[in-house]
């Protein structure tokens, strides 16, 4: 004998949906006040797929919100995140120099997940490219990975890189851009007196153009430049033409 339904087809829908936006079964049960048998049977009878069991704690819907942390990480994630998704599996992944473990702990907040953080000494025969010792935090979650790939994270991005089209004009975005794989600092001028700052990007062709675009929009007059580096390419504003950026996007200048 099958489990009988207790939920009309109306009130099984809205479970299918709270469920969707993360509510859990044992959340479910205890607000309709039925077992979790009877949640399982509602998700069965409209479909809803049910999601993985998951060891850690996670927020899954944090890349779909629209705020200046979901932003910032994006852009972090774009340069010098990863993105997998094949046959074998998907995840995100972020890893830092040991130093910068604030930031993966504020990603770690951000997520609302309890995932350890991996330290690793840098040496590791499996991670041939890292020679200091680094730190890391992987999400193995479907709904994250294409919540990023639509603001452009994508996997194998190396030479394609961009920022979504909803991205291109945040500051927060482009500040997590810049932390992962820009340059901000002072030069000394040659000619005495204060220092004067700089800023600089280096990536892919299509986000270097997208950087051009933005600075443009702050300081007006000629276009920054977008020019080769080896196999990568690089846009850099100094002196005055930097200071608006670094306002824009630090608050200070």
């Amino acid at each position: 004998m099958g489990i009988p339904r207790v939920f009309s087809d109306e009130q099984e829908l809205v479970i299918a949906a709270e469920y969707a936006e993360g509510m859990s079964i044992e959340q479910l049960a205890n607000k309709y006040e039925a077992s979790g048998t009877a949640v399982f049977k509602a998700l069965k009878m409209v479909g809803q797929p049910r999601r993985a069991y998951r060891k850690y704690q996670l927020d899954e819907t944090a890349f779909e919100q629209v705020s200046p942390e979901s932003y910032y990480f994006t852009g972090l994630f774009l340069a010098d995140g990863c993105v997998r998704l094949n046959r074998r599996g998907c995840s995100a992944s972020l890893a830092l120099k040991a130093s910068d473990i604030d930031i993966i702990e504020r990603l770690r907040n951000f997520l609302k997940t309890d995932k350890p953080i991996g330290l690793y000494s840098g040496n590791s025969s499996t991670q041939p490219d890292n020679r200091y010792p680094f730190v890391s935090l992987v999400i193995c979650s479907r709904r994250i990975v294409d919540a990023l790939i639509r603001r452009g994270v994508c996997p194998d991005k190396t030479f394609t890189a961009k920022l979504g089209d909803d991205l291109v004009c945040d500051a927060n975005a482009w500040r997590g851009v810049i932390d992962g794989d820009g340059h901000l600092g002072m030069h000394p001028n040659t000619g005495g007196g204060r220092h004067f700052p700089h800023i600089a990007l280096v990536g892919s062709k299509p986000l270097c153009e997208q950087f051009a675009d933005y600075t443009h929009s702050l300081i007006g007059g000629i276009r920054p430049s977008v020019l080769r580096k080896a196999s990568v390419w690089h846009v850099k504003l100094a002196g005055d033409r930097a200071m608006p950026v670094v306002r824009e996007l630090y608050g200070h200048g």
